[in-house]
């Protein structure tokens, strides 16, 4: 077509914490959980007031409020241990339950797709095989081999990578799409990647402990 119509696209990680009743409380020890309420511990973290707990009448579970210096809270138990029942947030719990706050240092790495009926977005480790999808959520990344996987949906297309990593996909129904990925957080960086099919893999680079990155996408789509 003679016409031409550039997209650029941010993709922003917004983070929305529900309002809900949430009542602080002080002292160092939490104590039993009120029948009227979940009680939330930190476990080691605190609130910004220095209180280590709080209740909240809601049974779904809220993300933490609390803060730890060198961590970041991954989930809930219902033990100080985590030997208890896991929880996440969103989940539903019985009011008159107390949750720990669970920490951890790894690293956590997100992203916002708009494209996910074209392109689907993953965090895998290669000595596991699993991965785990972050379209619009975020993940704790391995340790050690964590690897970016961009999966094109449309196994007819043809997928390349230009001199500075951009992922191209040609398409004649979907025009040319220049997929710009990059994680704007220090000690986190896309290394090499490969191709396999439909399927672009990129090593993440990681030199620094309990940070967390946003993948930015960047969209350039011509008509």
């Amino acid at each position: 077509m003679d016409n031409k119509v550039i997209i650029a696209i941010a993709a922003v990680a917004i983070i929305v914490i529900a309002a809900v009743a949430v009542f602080a409380m002080n002292g160092s020890g939490s104590g039993d959980a009120p029948s009227d309420a979940v009680r939330y511990d930190g476990n080691g973290g605190k609130l910004e007031n220095g209180n280590t707990y709080y209740d909240a009448k809601s049974t779904e579970v809220m993300p933490s409020l609390f803060t730890k210096s060198g961590y970041h809270s991954c989930c809930w138990n219902t033990k100080a241990d985590g030997s208890g029942k896991k929880y996440m947030d969103g989940d539903t719990v019985s009011l008159g339950t107390k949750l720990y706050a669970q920490w951890t240092d790894t690293n956590r790495l997100g992203a916002v797709n708009m494209y996910p009926n074209i392109f689907n977005l993953y965090v895998a480790e290669k000595a596991s095989g699993s991965r785990t999808n972050i379209d619009d959520s975020s993940t704790e990344l391995p340790a050690n081999d964590a690897t970016l996987i961009v999966v094109v949906k449309d196994s007819a297309s043809t997928v390349s990578l230009d001199e500075q990593n951009k992922i191209i996909i040609q398409s004649e129904e979907l025009g040319k799409i220049l997929l710009t990925l990059s994680i704007p957080v220090q000690g986190l960086d896309l290394g090499s990647a490969k191709i396999s099919g439909n399927t672009v893999s990129y090593e993440i680079n990681q030199s620094v402990k309990n940070d967390e990155a946003t993948l930015g996408i960047s969209i350039m789509q011509i008509i």
